[in-house]
């Protein structure tokens, strides 16, 4: 087993256990709750807050990415 295999396979059992889904749930809630155009008092507000959600997107998007490219990864070694 290659060292990226091990960093793939890592990462899914990692994905796969409570604390992770609870993880998860808590990153969704959060980007909910930013994720609006209310409460915008000013621009630096916005821009701050802009930046959180784009970082909430990227974390809840993760899971999804790391799967794909292990899944590539197997694709392309015919396993």
């Amino acid at each position: 087993m290659d060292n990226l295999t091990e960093y793939y396979e890592s990462l899914l059992e990692t994905f796969s256990t409570s604390g992770w889904k609870m993880f998860e749930k808590d990153l969704q809630e959060a980007f909910d709750g930013l994720n609006t155009l209310q409460n915008i008092a000013d621009s630096e507000t916005f821009w701050r807050q802009k930046g959180q959600v784009e970082i909430l997107q990227r974390m809840l998007a993760y899971r999804d990415g790391i799967t794909a490219a292990y899944e590539e990864m197997q694709d392309a070694e015919g396993i």
